[in-house]
């Protein structure tokens, strides 16, 4: 089906919200149209919602004066935050079509202990979101285009009418960075103090995400998100101020090419063995393939399936061969990158050196450069035990 995305038309029969395939015919049947058409009552919606968030609504707050004027949901009985959420972020209103970012895995649920279905990001896709503490935006995904069609996503341009240019869609994605910084004109006097390492600390205990959290003093201090579900013991928490001179620390040790050889060579050796690992086990699955193809080829011959079974287990069995060397070639690309160093030394060189110190007016410099320079810090009983650059 990823043809049809390549083509530039949606897959499925459910376009998103705003366009609609169906068209009701005189005998009361439906005819469903391969470009989905503009819905002109659900476009005045969605504009209102860009108009109401670029004047400085929240996203809670547009969802709860569409409530309150009975507007009609996309999908449930009540607009939410999390369905405004979406609709600013799709880049199919700009006229781009974003397919295969998840594919459908089996994992385990430790909860109802067995295996489940899940759409798990894409590695490309996975590691694009590691590096953000937002949503991607359309300039990120066209930025990392070739990266992600190389493990299979789709990014073209629609057949279908856009509701809004890529300009607006990009002034709105500004908006929506400016208050993440705090500085947006949504941003509330608490977020004027950006958090600056929202995202970024993860406890050694459980591996998850510390969330930041200010007292009445208005000093910033971190937690474990799972400690007050009972699911981590960690409860120390970390005040902003201490990480921030620790890690200042770190970065003014790190600005030497000998200290930043050093890491990069640790990086690619913890890196590289999980890719060689990967690479191994797509290789294997490869050299199953032919054995499948020979149980298919002795499955016929003896009259146990037909011509078009056969035929359609023969199609399954190239679709597999042509991911699994998509998959190959992008580790290989991954092994290379990882054994040059020359472009991510001086990258991580130069973050470094001009790294700013913190005043009260530079939190959301501060803030935003410390995304371009580290992908993690762990912590562990208040301590840093490790960080993690961006390679």
């Amino acid at each position: 089906m990823n043809g049809l995305a390549r083509k530039g038309l949606w897959k499925h029969r459910t376009p998103p919200y705003g366009y609609t395939r169906e068209i009701p015919t005189e005998d009361g049947g439906v005819i469903y149209l391969d470009v989905p058409q503009i819905v002109p009552e659900q476009v005045a919606i969605i504009k209102r919602i860009e108009e109401l968030y670029l004047s400085g609504q929240s996203m809670r707050g547009i969802a709860v004066m569409l409530n309150l004027d009975k507007t009609p949901p996309p999908i449930g009985s009540a607009w939410s935050a999390a369905s405004v959420t979406n609709i600013m972020h799709n880049p199919f209103y700009c006229g781009w079509i974003v397919w295969g970012l998840r594919r459908n895995q089996k994992v385990y649920d430790p909860k109802t202990m067995r295996f489940v279905t899940r759409g798990v990001p894409v590695p490309a896709y996975a590691t694009m979101l590691a590096s953000q503490v937002r949503r991607p935006t359309l300039d990120d995904f066209l930025a990392h285009r070739d990266i992600l069609v190389a493990d299979g996503v789709v990014i073209e341009k629609g057949q279908h009418e856009p509701i809004c240019t890529e300009e607006r869609r990009r002034q709105i994605d500004r908006e929506i960075e400016a208050r993440l910084l705090g500085t947006g004109r949504g941003a509330s006097t608490s977020a004027a103090l950006p958090r600056l390492f929202t995202g970024l600390m993860k406890c050694a205990e459980c591996g998850s995400t510390m969330y930041p959290r200010a007292n009445k003093n208005g000093r910033i201090y971190y937690c474990c998100s799972r400690y007050r579900e009972g699911a981590c013991k960690t409860g120390v928490t970390v005040r902003e101020d201490d990480i921030l001179k620790d890690v200042e620390v770190v970065i003014h040790n790190f600005i030497t090419p000998g200290a930043i050889d050093q890491y990069l060579d640790a990086r690619a050796e913890q890196d590289l063995t999980g890719i060689q690992d990967a690479i191994h086990s797509t290789s294997q699955a490869l050299k199953t393939l032919s054995g499948r193809r020979a149980r298919w080829d002795t499955a016929y011959e003896g009259e146990v399936i037909d011509l078009q079974t056969y035929g359609q287990k023969l199609s399954e069995l190239e679709m597999e061969h042509e991911r699994l060397q998509k998959t190959l070639m992008n580790l290989q690309k991954q092994v290379a990158f990882q054994q040059n160093h020359k472009e991510r030394r001086e990258q991580l060189l130069h973050s470094a050196e001009t790294f700013p110190a913190l005043t009260t007016k530079n939190r959301a410099t501060v803030k935003q450069r410390l995304r371009t320079l580290i992908q993690c810090i762990i912590i562990d009983s208040g301590k840093i035990v490790e960080i993690k650059f961006f390679q």
